[in-house]
Order: C-alpha cells, then structure tokens, then sequence
C-alpha cells in the first residue's frame, strides 16, 4: 500500500509541475529532505525517484520561460565560490579516485539542483510553499519520533531513515531541531486555530525526538536555540517561559539513563569524546600539511590518511565529527573560510531583511528572517560534533534567505511603482446669491 501511494504522490507532483514548473525543484527537494522512499517495502523502495526528479527539472529549466536568472544576493556568490572551491579539492585530493569521484558526484548533484532552485523560484507565495515542505519532510521524523520516544518511556534512541544523510541520532537530532523555528514562524502566518495547535503539537514533539537521541551536541544546540527563539520571537517573555517550562517537563520525563549521558558533557573523559579531540588533532595535522586543498572528499575515511596523520594509535573515529573540521579536512583553511563565509553572509543577510521588511505587508519576511537566523545558529552550534557539511536541509535554510531577500525586494520596489492616492479638490462654496 505504501508503494502505490509512494507512486501515485510521485506521479502526480510530476504533471503538477508540468503546470507550474518551480513544483519540480519542490519535488527535487522533498526527495532529498525527506526521502519517503525509505518508508515503503516493496518495488517503491529501490526505484529512481531522484534520478526521474532531476531529469524534470532539467527539462524545465532549460526552458527559458521557466528561470528567471541567479540572484544576484552575495550570500548566493558565497555558495557558489564554495562548490567552486571543492571542485578545486577534488581535484588536488591524495584520497582514493573512486571514493572521492563518488562523493563528488552526490554534492554536486545537491548543489546544483540548490542554483536551480534559486533560479526557478521567486515571490512570497513560494517560499511559503518551501517553509511547508522543510517543516513536513523533517518535521515527519520529529513528530514520529516525539510520540515514539514518548511511548517507549525515553528509554531507546531516536534514529533517521535507512541511506540518508540523517540516518545517525546526532544527525536526524540537528536536523529536526532545525525545523522547529519555521514551525514557528508558520504558525504566525497561519489562521487556522487547528492547524496552528497542530504546529504547537508538532513543535513540541521535535523537540521531544531531539532528547530522544541522547544526542549531547544536539541537547546544546536546543538550548541555544530556545534562547534565540525567544529573543527573535514576537512576545519574548511569553514564548521565553513557555518554552522553557515545556524544556524543564520534558526533561524530567526523560529516564536517569539520559540523565547520566546528558551530566557527561562536562567531562570529556569518556571513549566518545576521546575519539573525537584525537580525530580533530589528526585533521589538523593534516591541514598543517595541506593548507589550501585539504585532503578531499571522505579523507577521514581512508586508513591510509590515519597512518600519516593520526597522533595517536588506538583512537581511529574514521569521521570528523564536526562540520568544521570535515570542511577543514576535505577542502583545507580555504575551504573552511568559504564554508563559514556562507552562514556568516546568511546571518548578515537575515539581518538586513529585518531592516527592510517594515510594515503589515513586510511582516511575514521579517519573521522568516529572524527564525532562519535561530536556525543557521542551531546549526552553527550543533554542528560542532556532526560531519554534516553536504547535507542539503542547511543550505535550503540559505535559499530560503536569499528568495525572501529577492522578495521584499520585489515587493518594495512594487509599492514604490504604485501611484499615490490622488487627493479629491475641496468642494467650492456656492457664490453668494445678489439681486
């Protein structure tokens, strides 16, 4: 049943995005985000969805009808300058051909369905459609893991669907935490009383599945994300107590075995921890030895980089643990500086939203700014301890700055073109009558 319904919702995003082409990189991108293949059984599990997918939006793309051009946003040139540069790593990389071919291929494949995105999409009411289609494709996960978690007592971990990027608890932890600030933000712009309880709901058990994991990493991300949710949200002290009291039940609710791993943090003495000071120190003897170009995609990965590189004998994660240090890796000090040049630009670029975006019409882009802000801080603090670098869900976070840029500035230069309400001459007296 779940294979046909799989199908059948395939099949009609497809002649759905005949009609309205920016629907293909919406389909391109819940594939991605969400990958609902894995939640079936049967023939639907293995077919190319993707690879159907990307031949749409190709198709469509090249239509000169459907693009309406790069944006021309530095935040964009930021992302571009980026893949540029891993292009540039690739290349130099002492990794394995194959291995770093096949990395290669997949980021290249994310990044450039992220320049069509942002060339096929424009105006308020799709990115509206896009908060939608983030908050549904990750926020499924964090609803099914909220209620599961609540069923099983806290007592078992939290985990993403089977192949995907966010497959490991500390991954499918970030990535549900992220969401959270636009369910938020839809809630302000929806007027349904169900639908916004819904949201509630939905918000709620997120957060919920984030403790769920046992993720440490993830547990200081929520932190400094309910922080910075309150502080950008439209009643501070009001959503401040709210989620702090719904934080302090939830948890309590959480078993003493959570507790315990939680009260690690403090301690970096466990094997965990270990593993990770020495695969950092390894990466950075690397990059001491590779400053511009780093060592390639998956270069932690090879056993053969351990043996130049590693300080140590025993502790061999094989992973970088850390957006940063996987950036610092693969792509060297240059491609760190790029990489954290993109948040950096799309935290500016939020901010500059805030600024512009004045009035009842505006109100919805200055919301959607702030929120994406709480979000890339998330991301910023959580990905301290996941190898996340080419996980798509970020850089969506990054588009949806750069379309709500594009968009007021659209707007404002709408309401700039309309002309001024003429103003009707006041009526003349009657001259007096004289005989």
């Amino acid at each position: 049943m779940r294979d046909i319904v799989m199908v059948a919702l395939f099949g009609l995003a497809c002649f759905w995005a005949l009609r309205r082409p920016w629907i293909s990189v919406m389909l391109w991108a819940w594939l991605g985000l969400m990958n609902p293949h894995r939640l079936t059984f049967g023939f639907a599990y293995s077919l190319p969805f993707a690879q159907l997918a990307a031949v749409l939006v190709l198709v469509l793309f090249l239509q000169p009808k459907n693009r309406h051009g790069f944006p021309d946003v530095s935040t964009a040139k930021w992302m571009v300058a980026f893949y540029g540069w891993c292009c540039v790593s690739s290349v130099f990389s002492f990794n394995e051909p194959s291995m770093v071919l096949e990395d290669w291929v997949k980021v290249t494949k994310i990044q450039l369905m992220l320049f069509i995105t942002l060339s096929m999409m424009r105006g308020r009411q799709q990115v509206h459609a896009m908060v939608w289609l983030i908050a549904i494709s990750i926020g499924f996960y964090g609803i099914k893991g909220g209620i599961f978690t609540i069923a099983r007592g806290g007592s078992s971990m939290v985990m993403g669907p089977t192949g995907s990027f966010i497959e490991g608890t500390n991954h499918i932890a970030l990535a549900m935490m992220m969401v959270v600030p636009l369910m938020y933000y839809l809630i302000q712009q929806t007027e349904s009383r169900w639908i916004r309880l819904g949201l509630w709901g939905a918000m709620g058990l997120n957060t919920l599945a984030v403790l769920g994991t046992t993720s440490r990493g993830a547990l200081l991300a929520v932190l400094v994300m309910c922080t910075l949710l309150g502080l950008k949200s439209k009643r501070r002290v009001a959503t401040l107590a709210v989620l702090a009291i719904g934080l302090i039940l939830m948890v309590i609710f959480m078993p003493d075995s959570w507790t315990n791993k939680m009260g690690t943090i403090q301690s970096h003495e466990d094997h965990s921890a270990q593993s990770r000071l020495y695969t950092w120190k390894m990466i950075w003897n690397l990059a001491l030895h590779n400053p511009f170009t780093g060592g390639g995609y998956s270069v932690t990965a090879n056993p053969e980089t351990w043996h130049r590189y590693a300080v140590t004998e025993w502790a061999k994660a094989y992973s970088p643990h850390s957006i940063y240090f996987q950036a610092l890796a693969e792509h060297g000090f240059v491609g760190l500086a790029l990489y954290i040049g993109i948040g950096v630009s799309t935290w500016r670029l939020c901010s500059r939203i805030v600024k512009q975006a004045v009035g009842p019409e505006l109100e919805w882009a200055n919301l959607l700014a702030r929120m994406v802000q709480v979000a890339v801080a998330g991301f910023a603090v959580g990905g301290l301890f996941v190898n996340l670098v080419n996980f798509d869900l970020p850089y969506y976070f990054v588009a949806l700055a750069i379309l709500t840029q594009l968009a007021v500035q659209q707007q404002l230069k709408d309401a700039a073109a309309r002309p001024l309400p003429t103003q009707s001459p006041a009526p003349q007296r009657p001259a007096p009558f004289r005989p």
